[in-house]
């Protein structure tokens, strides 16, 4: 499960939805999504399905808050640890 804050109808059939603030930068992100994704959204879809043509990490800021930047901070794989 995912959670759309502030769902806002823009006119018929299109929704302005934002994330959860970023746990660690407080920012959030905002995305217009149609009728039928608020449907899905509201009938327990996945956020693949709702959010299909959203990219990977604005999905992610959809289910967890945390932004990429905040998210490479956290777990960058490359970064060595001193």
């Amino acid at each position: 499960m995912f959670t759309l804050l502030d769902v806002s109808k823009i006119q018929e059939q299109l929704y302005s939805v934002t994330s959860l603030p970023c746990p660690h930068c407080n920012t959030t992100v905002t995305l217009e999504i149609t009728g039928a994704q608020l449907w899905l959204y509201n009938n327990n879809a996945s956020i693949q399905e709702v959010l299909h043509d959203i990219e990977i990490p604005v999905r992610e800021r959809f289910m967890t808050g945390i932004c990429g930047d905040c998210w490479n901070k956290l777990f960058n794989p490359d970064e060595e640890e001193v």
